[in-house]
């Protein structure tokens, strides 16, 4: 017969004190991880795609100047977002906003990187590229119905009016000042007489 307190076996009190031990310690533990740490600041994530605004932090003289009047135009894959500013003559676009990253266009997108793909201008000379930045699936340009990949870590010059496909959905025709990507020229003729 094993020793009991009020009908109960002491190896069933000795069971429960332990359990109710565990239980204040996980309860001492999660209020421990409630209490913020010194000097932390909340993480903030964005819900949709943010507009393109001057990071807190740096000032104007040293804000890279936005390419006159050049704009994103989203032809497809978000919603609520026809048309973004171009925020810079040097940013890169990825699935969320992060300034502090010089990601300044979020294209809050499952097919899209963090750090999908850099765009460089030059507004004196009208000469702009894009690089893939080793994104997951990919970016391309879309001419003649077809998709032409580009090559992951390489500058590609872009030109006005070009479509250019991030991921897997998202499609944008960037307006930038300049002239339009030249015809592709037909190949010579040979064996002609004249």
């Amino acid at each position: 017969m094993l020793p009991t307190q009020w009908g109960i076996p002491y190896v069933l009190w000795v069971g429960a004190a332990a359990l109710g031990a565990i239980a204040l310690l996980q309860v001492l533990y999660y209020l421990i991880l409630l209490v913020p740490k010194r000097g932390s600041q909340p993480v903030r994530q964005p819900t949709s795609p943010v507009m393109p605004t001057r990071p807190a932090g740096i000032d104007a003289k040293q804000q890279l100047a936005p390419v006159t009047g050049g704009k994103l135009v989203i032809l497809s894959g978000l919603a609520n977002v026809d048309e973004i500013p171009l925020p810079s003559s040097s940013f890169i676009m990825g699935r969320y906003y992060h300034p502090e990253n010089n990601i300044h266009v979020a294209l809050d997108e499952r097919s899209i990187s963090r750090r999908h793909a850099q765009f460089d201008g030059v507004d004196s000379r009208r000469e702009y590229t894009l690089t893939d930045l080793n994104s997951s699936y990919g970016t391309g340009l879309r001419a003649a119905g077809k998709l032409q990949p580009l090559p992951p870590g390489q500058r590609f010059r872009i030109y006005n009016g070009d479509e250019i496909q991030f991921g897997q959905h998202i499609v944008i025709r960037f307006e930038l000042p300049g002239d339009k990507r030249p015809a592709p020229t037909e190949e010579p003729a040979q064996n002609v007489r004249v």
